[in-house]
């Protein structure tokens, strides 16, 4: 699997935006103000928007569009804070169609992380949706393995007219079905675990998994 694979895989994230941070602030604002479709749950201060929409929004703000100009010709003068690791995140994740952030009112919050005897400013963020393209790592007597695992384990229906080369299942039951095949000798299945990030299994999210049929 190559790095290029790994970071097609995420179709939405998820993160915090922190109301008492000047960028953030920004951020939260344009977006409420200039996002006409986006969802919204009030109650725990959650907004979703495309990304496209979530670009065009802040955009809008000549602070923030100098601060996304500034990072996507890798200037060196740029200040590391929000904006640049959510340039940075668009920038690299392909298939990115969806953000979600929720809103936090803490006035002690803090992008600094401790490593070794280091502090590094970092920005977190969840994968809730993804794309798993099986059909670019296995061959053909691999996939059909995969399968017949999901047939197994009630995923797919062992019905020809009723099966498409696409199904949803979690990161976890995806790692759960290729950890099934290891232990029946699979190499390749074996290969794709020992190199998926662990940020898939910790995320753990639902997953868009391609792979393709054959009648059994």
């Amino acid at each position: 699997m190559t790095d290029a694979f790994e970071l097609s895989i995420p179709s939405h994230i998820e993160f915090i935006l922190y109301k008492f941070d000047s960028i953030d602030s920004q951020i939260i604002s344009k977006v409420k103000r200039e996002c006409t479709n986006f969802s919204i749950d009030k109650n725990k201060n959650h907004y979703m928007v495309t990304v496209y929409d979530f670009i065009d929004a802040i955009n809008t703000s000549p602070r923030l569009k100098a601060e996304i100009e500034k990072w996507s010709i890798n200037s060196t003068e740029a200040n590391v804070n929000s904006v640049y690791f959510l340039v940075d995140i668009m920038n690299r994740l392909t298939n990115l169609k969806w953000i979600s952030f929720k809103i936090s009112t803490s006035k002690n919050f803090t992008r600094l992380i401790k490593y070794d005897d280091s502090e590094l400013v970092s920005f977190q963020f969840n994968i809730v949706e993804g794309q798993f393209d099986l059909s670019q790592l296995m061959e053909r007597k691999d996939l059909d393995q995969f399968n017949r695992k999901c047939i197994e384990i009630g995923i797919m229906e062992n019905k020809y007219l009723n099966r498409r080369p696409y199904f949803y299942m979690t990161a976890l039951v995806l790692m759960e079905t290729l950890v099934l095949m290891d232990m029946e000798g699979n190499y390749k299945s074996k290969e794709i675990l020992d190199i998926i990030d662990p940020k898939l299994e910790n995320d753990n999210p639902m997953l868009l998994v391609k792979t393709d049929y054959t009648s059994y």
